[in-house]
């Protein structure tokens, strides 16, 4: 499954619009995609907040597959391992142009790892290959709600289940070690085995913004999803 979001999809946001793209996502062959909404969610930064990994699990393990936190050293493995070339139904899923620039991935990425409202985490192959991400963002500290996109960039290394492990460590991080209230993401109509795998990890369908993407000359819906802590809670006790 394939959440909207990856590093390049939010370059338009974060570099005054310079690219054609929405923050959206990947993970697996039934392409899953969320985008986030365009506005901020709110404030960054609250008394409750303090940026300390040091007592948090950053670091997951699966069948030889890694979820960590991005570091500066990854920068070029980020983007020579991913965006040379960009999948094209990765472009395609989430929105975004098929090419960009060393410096647009690159210029992003070190400012996204140093952000206060944000969690970017790397899926990494048994061989230490960068193969997607898992990223939670747009965190207001205060309304404890955030965003969540995810995206594998390999053909071959989606159906293995990678996608959906990433998808449910980082939901229980967001509520059991964030402590956040909400996490939401968008999910493209035509998109529909997406859509099945998010609910399966418990998120549910608040609304629909009707022809709200373009995709191969036809309109599109854009569909809101959300989990909340309660909803989270019943989900790990069942």
């Amino acid at each position: 499954m394939e959440a909207t979001g990856n590093v390049a999809d939010e370059l338009m946001s974060t570099n005054e619009q310079a690219l054609a793209l929405s923050v959206r996502g990947l993970f697996s062959s039934n392409y899953l995609l969320f985008r986030p909404k365009s506005g901020k969610i709110g404030r960054k930064k609250s008394w409750l907040y303090e940026r300390n990994n040091s007592h948090m699990k950053t670091t997951w393990q699966k069948a030889g597959f890694t979820i960590r936190l991005a570091k500066a050293s990854d920068v070029d493995d980020y983007y020579f391992q991913n965006y040379c070339p960009l999948d094209k139904e990765v472009a395609r899923l989430t929105g975004c142009k098929e090419h960009f620039t060393k410096e647009e991935v690159t210029s992003f990425f070190l400012k996204a790892i140093a952000e206060t409202d944000r969690y970017f985490f790397l899926i990494l192959d048994p061989t230490g290959k960068i193969i997607g991400e898992s990223v939670i963002n747009e965190i207001d500290w205060d309304l404890r709600r955030a965003n969540f996109r995810i995206c594998i960039f390999h053909p071959a290394e989606r159906e293995k289940g990678i996608g959906s492990w990433a998808v449910e460590v980082s939901r229980d991080f967001a509520f059991d070690q964030l402590h956040l209230h909400r996490l939401e993401l968008d999910v493209f109509s035509f998109n529909p085995r997406a859509e099945k795998a998010y609910l399966r990890a418990g998120f549910k369908r608040e609304g629909v913004l009707r022809d709200a993407v373009f995709d191969s000359g036809q309109y599109a819906d854009d569909i809101l999803m959300a989990i909340l802590e309660d909803d989270w809670r019943k989900l790990k006790e069942d």
